[in-house]
């Protein structure tokens, strides 16, 4: 017995009914599913900066000179069983036509940032940002002699753990953040500034990136009102080995460097 017009009409709407109710379940549940693994890559990355400085009783050189690796991926190698994949964050994958020329190339809410050191060396694409204020060895040329104060010289001048960011999402592979610095206002796109020059005192849009957080990292914000709160999450490894989801708005309550003083407010 053959179906009616009405009756296959009837069918097809119901199908569409139930998959209008149950597609932003499943867009949720992929999203879960992105921030769990992201939180898993940052916590295999704080575990092998935790080896490292174990094994050296400091941590990773500025601009390491080992070849073909960029600033701290490369002594970190060695002490993470699955690298290549700890370093994307599936919210912020590999660019597929990453840039071809010496140079590196900025990241967003949801693409890794890429780098290639020298002409024909492997190109290095990378989701996360390293806290600056650990680099030990020669400081970036344009730290001034203030700023110095603010590394970590060894472990024992961490004096809050549990509250000091060591790896985070970010859309360049390093970030020297200042409790005075301001936030972007495009948190799609992070430091909208398009360069990879490491300027103190500018380095908190490296990592207001709304990657995480109710909304797919691709629809972060690309203009907001910074005196308003923030919208948007980023994960955080600290260093004492746990992982936090920290919403932007937050980020100036960690300790980031030496001496950092958490502001009464936000800098806005």
């Amino acid at each position: 017995m053959g179906f009616t017009l009405i009756e296959l009409l009837v069918v097809i709407a119901i199908i569409s009914i139930l998959a209008a109710l149950l597609l932003p379940g499943l867009g949720v549940a992929k999203l879960q599913a992105q921030q769990t693994q992201c939180v898993s890559n940052l916590r295999q990355l704080d575990l092998s900066h935790i080896l490292y400085i174990d094994d050296y009783g400091k941590d990773f050189q500025y601009l390491d000179s080992m070849p073909y690796y960029f600033g701290w991926l490369g002594p970190l190698m060695p002490y993470a069983t699955n690298t290549f994949s700890a370093q994307i964050c599936p919210s912020a994958p590999q660019n597929p036509s990453p840039p071809t020329s010496v140079g590196a190339s900025l990241g967003t809410a949801d693409q890794a940032w890429a780098v290639e050191l020298e002409a024909g060396n492997p190109i290095i694409q990378c989701s996360y940002a390293f806290n600056g204020w650990f680099y030990t060895g020669d400081l970036p040329y344009n730290i001034e002699v203030d700023d110095v104060a603010a590394h970590f010289a060894t472990a024992n001048e961490v004096h809050f753990p549990s509250q000091t960011p060591v790896f985070c999402d970010g859309m360049l592979s390093q970030t020297w953040p200042l409790a005075t610095d301001l936030p972007s206002t495009d948190l799609y796109h992070g430091d909208t500034s398009q360069t990879v020059s490491d300027a103190i005192g500018t380095m908190m849009p490296r990592i207001t990136i709304a990657r995480h957080g109710n909304r797919p990292a691709s629809a972060a914000p690309r203009n907001v009102d910074i005196s308003k709160t923030l919208p948007g999450v980023i994960d955080i490894a600290l260093f004492d080995g746990h992982v936090e989801k920290t919403p932007l708005e937050h980020l100036w309550n960690d300790y980031w460097c030496n001496g950092w003083v958490i502001p009464n407010r936000r800098p806005q």
